[in-house]
């Protein structure tokens, strides 16, 4: 058992804290990878500190080590998730703390990773080179931080994430002529548009396509923090998408599912030069959930945000991990349709905020 002085516990608890905070800081910009910071403290005292930047680039552990130098050797180690054993990318980030020499190992919460778990965990190794550990340092706090990466290590799916806008009255404005009808405020399309940031991939319908022509982009100045477009998946049974569709101007990828007994893929690639056709069974002119999702897993997406029209919301409103509601206080009568997921009747469940003039209600299932 460790014992842990009060005023050595608030320290873990501000330290951890602070490095959770800085980790936030690069949510949506380090790829497949989980978001995480890491700090060398000595006597109590932080002098430095590291971040996981993306794929292939080193890990917050070696980037604070690599900082800090020889002043390693007795130090503590704290990093806001367990530290990785296993070859990936880079090398075991435990044998990196083994030869600088570190007396403890703090950190917030188990890697799911079951590269990791197959080795006993980082806890094993460290405790057997003579390194005294310690977990579970604002553990909920460095879930909520990465939960889609826990949630599809845990169950080998995507986190999806569904949005949806409405009016007061429990409306969806719907588009015309290649035009959205826009019914939200600054604020929350800036929320929106860092939702999409922090995403691997956006799934919408033809139909909204279609109707507003969306470019289902990031802007708000989220380019400039490093944010970059997500890749875009359009189920598009009968291929109608336009070649002249806004989304094909941005140089991510761009994924047109289509129904494999309605439509030759090798003709779709000629159409759509720009865009990745995939065929997939369908069924009176609809994909299946399922079949989608794990199409969507073998490309490689592990973080779907759906934004679409009322069809393909309606679709997927029972199978996602995450809704988000943005309630906006306007009324809505002419070209607008009732929302699948009515505000007014999504209290159970639901956290909600005031984001400008506009209400936030949001549910996390996983």
């Amino acid at each position: 058992m460790i014992i842990v002085s009060p005023n050595e516990s608030d320290f873990q608890m501000e330290t951890m804290q602070d490095l959770i905070c800085l980790a936030k800081t690069w949510r949506g910009k380090t790829g497949h990878n989980p978001t995480v910071a890491a700090a060398v403290v000595v006597d109590n005292v932080v002098i430095a500190q590291g971040v996981h930047r993306g794929d292939g680039t080193s890990h917050a552990e070696i980037d604070a080590i690599l900082q800090a130098g020889d002043k390693c050797k007795g130090a503590e180690l704290y990093v806001t998730l367990e530290p990785c054993t296993h070859h990936g990318k880079t090398p075991p980030c435990v044998e990196a703390i083994q030869r600088a020499g570190f007396s403890k190992v703090v950190y917030a919460i188990e890697d799911p990773n079951p590269d990791v778990r197959s080795k006993g965990g980082a806890k094993k190794i460290l405790i057997d080179a003579g390194i005294e550990v310690q977990s579970g340092v604002c553990e909920s706090e460095a879930y909520e931080l990465n939960k889609e990466f826990f949630f599809t290590m845990k169950t080998g799916k995507p986190y999806v994430v569904l949005k949806i806008a409405q009016s007061f009255n429990g409306k969806i404005p719907l588009g015309e002529n290649g035009k959205a009808q826009m019914i939200s405020g600054e604020p929350f399309l800036k929320f929106v548009h860092e939702l999409r940031g922090r995403c691997d991939v956006i799934l919408t319908g033809i139909g909204t396509i279609s109707a507003d022509d969306p470019k289902f982009d990031v802007r708000y100045g989220l380019k400039e923090k490093g944010f970059k477009d997500p890749a875009l998946v359009i189920l598009d049974p009968s291929g109608k998408c336009s070649e002249k569709a806004r989304v094909f101007e941005s140089d991510r990828d761009v994924f047109i599912f289509v129904d494999k007994d309605k439509c030759d893929v090798g003709a779709m690639s000629q159409k759509y030069p720009a865009a990745h056709c995939v065929a997939l069974s369908a069924h009176e002119g609809a994909f299946d959930w399922d079949l989608v999702v794990s199409k969507l897993d073998e490309l490689g997406f592990r973080h779907i945000l759906v934004e679409a029209g009322p069809k393909t919301m309606s679709w997927a409103k029972e199978h996602v991990q995450e809704t988000i509601l943005g309630v906006s206080f306007v009324t809505l009568n002419a070209n607008a349709i009732d929302s699948p997921l009515n505000w007014r009747e999504c209290w159970l469940g639901f956290s909600g905020c005031l984001v400008g003039e506009d209400i936030i209600l949001r549910k996390i299932d996983a």
